[in-house]
């Protein structure tokens, strides 16, 4: 005689609730992931260690004369909070728990504004007409292949009246230096710092070298310009 069903039934119900309960012990214990957040840090390259916040950076005295408006600096759409990194170079990623505190196009328009007018001295023009300076950031990724990099790469372009006097692409790959495990998200840290610290001053140094070629060629044009003819300086006797 075949035993009763619903017995049956119980004892591979409580057969299955005894194997889960250990499993539920083991996920009660675990602890909760946590978000941790970073902030690269720009330092102009003659600044060998930290300052205090009222230090000023003392102008490079070439470029005191010429002036420039700092126009839009955005970023690349998937250029968010999240730390991105690739596993290759055909596929991009994201950590869940490390996170940037401010987007980077944010620290990039912030080393940029730095370096331009406060390290090359540049005079910062905020109405009317002047050279204008737009930079996207396109990458901002740590390549986890070997070797351990971190890539910056923007792209540049300054116009003046209507013209693009340059477009170009600056990219910038920094080795990660192998740390502990524990380590290893400060050493990721310090070497975007650098690519940062690197991108910009390529970006602020092409921009003055073409600035100065503008305001030559303005001074040569005026120079070589017809005098306006007026009255004779003199009276006839």
């Amino acid at each position: 005689m075949s035993r009763p069903l619903a017995p049956r039934i119980l004892g591979t119900l409580a057969l299955c609730w005894s194997s889960l309960l250990p499993a539920c012990a083991l996920l009660s214990k675990a602890e909760p992931l946590s978000t941790r957040y970073f902030t690269p840090q720009y330092a102009a390259p003659s600044e060998t260690q930290v300052t205090p916040a009222t230090h000023s950076p003392q102008p490079l005295p070439t470029a005191s004369a010429l002036s420039l408006r700092l126009g839009l600096v955005s970023a690349a759409s998937n250029l968010r909070e999240r730390m991105a990194y690739r596993p290759s170079e055909h596929e991009i990623a994201y950590y869940e728990t490390r996170r940037w505190s401010e987007r980077p196009g944010s620290y990039l328009e912030h080393a940029l504004s730095r370096s331009l007018f406060e390290r090359h001295g540049l005079t910062m023009v905020v109405s009317g007409s002047a050279p204008t300076l737009g930079v996207e950031l396109k990458r901002f990724e740590e390549i986890v292949q070997k070797p351990h990099r971190v890539r910056v790469e923007v792209t540049m372009v300054l116009q003046h009246d209507k013209i693009a006097q340059f477009h170009e692409t600056v990219r910038i790959e920094q080795k990660v230096a192998e740390v502990d495990p524990e380590q290893a998200p400060e050493a990721v840290v310090h070497a975007f710092s650098l690519a940062l610290q690197a991108v910009v001053e390529r970006v602020a140094e092409r921009s003055v070298q073409t600035l100065k070629a503008i305001d030559a060629r303005e001074a040569a044009d005026s120079s070589q310009s017809p005098r306006p003819t007026g009255a004779a300086t003199g009276s006839a006797r």
